[in-house]
């Protein structure tokens, strides 16, 4: 059935004579052959990749959580009962509790944004610990070589998420 564009825009009917599936058009029923459905499914697919991003970013920052070892000290944002004068050396804190919400709430629009935050937490342990804890710096540097080679491995699906959302 052809439809004008009048129609298409306005219809809600069922198309006939498409070779595909209405069930699966975005679950609905509904023809995404229509110009106004084509641009919502367009639309949700990029919301899609951007939601993949955020998956695959969360996975390598859960993967840093368990390690440990080495990310025990930076887990959470540091108290002041802990460092009483962390803040007044640390201008831009960073953890990985952090790290994970802002992924979770998709704030990351690439993998650079997300490896500049795990690097910021490298940085803030040199500044506050390299003469107080010598012990802590390595540890972070040993967080972000991790994140490195987890960013390495996923670049494939990382290339596909970014090149949805900011193409």
């Amino acid at each position: 059935m052809k439809m004008t564009a009048s129609q298409a825009t306005t219809s809600v009917q069922l198309c006939r004579g498409h070779d595909h599936d209405h069930d699966r058009d975005l679950g609905l029923g509904l023809c995404l052959y229509q110009p106004w459905r084509r641009l919502l499914r367009w639309w949700r697919l990029g919301l899609g990749r951007e939601v993949e991003l955020s998956n695959i970013l969360e996975k390598i920052v859960d993967h840093l959580r368990d390690q440990t070892s080495i990310s025990l000290l930076f887990l959470k944002p540091v108290t002041k009962k802990i460092a009483p004068d962390y803040y007044d050396i640390i201008m831009r804190p960073m953890d990985l509790g952090t790290i994970r919400d802002k992924a979770r709430k998709m704030e990351y629009k690439n993998r650079d944004e997300f490896r500049h935050d795990v690097a910021q937490i490298r940085v803030n342990a040199h500044l506050y610990n390299d003469k107080r804890h010598p012990h802590i710096p390595p540890l972070a540097e040993q967080l972000l070589d991790i994140c490195d080679r987890l960013l390495l491995e996923s670049a494939d699906l990382l290339d596909d998420a970014e090149s949805a959302i900011e193409g």
